[in-house]
């Protein structure tokens, strides 16, 4: 009985929302494979975009794993589209300031810029990421073969591209000051 009420609910909600029938027999893989594959072609367009910039932002997508709870789900989506754009920001400005390091030292003092440049890096990398707010969420439903309801949610992060030079731009300014006062301590140093 407890089940027939959760999916009486559930096509309540769905007929409701026009949203896509979940299938009748939750347990029957071929109608599930329908399900999914109907939602997937409901899908905005940009679910499926990952990274792009347009104008003055840059977008990218994440995805939630199933959870209980909308909201839970809908967390767990900017989590992973943090993290993604995090991964992108980092990859870049690691190669940009490990080759600015090579070509700026000598041997016995790369291994302090080296690391100092992955700390700015990080530091840029939370910058960019206090800076992006979600802009658009889609949530879709999912139901276990034991009839039990989930959430899957996709977001769209938008970060200024203008946050993102800004915060290139203090790091690099703070890189240079380090470096300054690393080259003035050595050379006290070399004197002593």
């Amino acid at each position: 009985m407890k089940n027939l009420i959760l999916i009486s609910i559930v096509l309540l909600i769905s007929a409701c929302s026009n949203r896509i029938d979940f299938p009748e027999d939750p347990s029957n893989a071929m109608e599930q494979l329908s399900y999914l594959e109907e939602a997937r072609d409901a899908r905005p367009d940009w679910t499926s975009d990952g990274l792009w910039t347009d104008g003055e932002f840059t977008y990218q997508v994440g995805q939630s794993k199933v959870f209980n709870t909308e909201r839970a789900s809908k967390k767990h989506a900017v989590r992973d589209a943090s993290f993604r754009l995090s991964e992108y920001v980092t990859r870049d400005l690691d190669v940009d300031f490990s080759e600015s390091i090579l070509s700026e030292s000598d041997s016995s003092d790369y291994i302090n810029q080296s690391s100092m440049s992955k700390e700015i890096v990080r530091s840029i990398s939370r910058s960019v990421i206090a800076s992006a707010h979600p802009e658009e969420f889609h949530t879709e439903l999912r139901l276990s073969g034991d009839e039990r309801i989930g959430y899957v949610s996709f977001v769209k992060l938008r970060t200024s591209n203008k946050e993102i030079k800004t915060s290139i731009k203090r790091a690099k300014d703070k890189l240079i000051s380090k470096k300054k006062s690393m080259k003035q301590t050595h050379d006290i140093a070399k004197r002593d």
